[in-house]
């Protein structure tokens, strides 16, 4: 990722960033990433921590307010029966608490249009599917503000 960041020439970048995932976890006193149970809060630390280095060099590149940024996720937290239960060891009353209140398998979307310094929120269901649409209306042009974007996601 650090290498296609500090590539002046290019302009359009994806990641997969396939951390966190079960069976693996941040472990943000060693900074590594471990064969060890997970613990939810550790892999939220690594994604800020990413998140926060990516505005950061973007910033110092003067590309911050130019560009386009889209974080969301493949799939939610496994849950399912016995899935979480074979890696928690610990905090399980805590963290069972947390899945019980999810209605479900909701995934976090935050897209960041240039120039933008405000916050814009939707608050409805979406299919993470209409990024294939989104980032297609935004490479022609038809999408250029925040406000766009919400308006596309509201008639989606």
């Amino acid at each position: 990722m650090k290498n296609v960041i500090n590539n002046d020439k290019l302009n359009f970048n994806f990641f997969h960033l396939p951390i966190p995932h079960y069976p693996t976890c941040y472990n943000s006193k060693t900074q590594k990433i471990e064969n060890s149970y997970p613990n939810y809060y550790e892999n939220v630390f690594l994604v800020d921590k990413t998140l926060g280095w990516l505005k950061e060099t973007l910033t110092k590149k003067n590309l911050w307010d130019s560009s386009i940024i889209i974080v969301t996720s493949n799939h939610w937290l496994r849950t399912e029966k016995g899935f979480v239960d074979q890696y928690i060891e610990e905090e399980t009353n805590e963290f069972k608490a947390c899945i019980e209140k999810r209605k479900a398998p909701y995934v976090p979307m935050l897209i960041k249009m240039p120039n933008q310094n405000s916050k814009k929120e939707i608050n409805k269901e979406i299919n993470s599917l209409i990024i294939h649409d989104l980032v297609l209306d935004i490479m022609k042009k038809k999408i250029k503000t925040a406000d766009d974007v919400l308006k596309k996601i509201n008639d989606s």
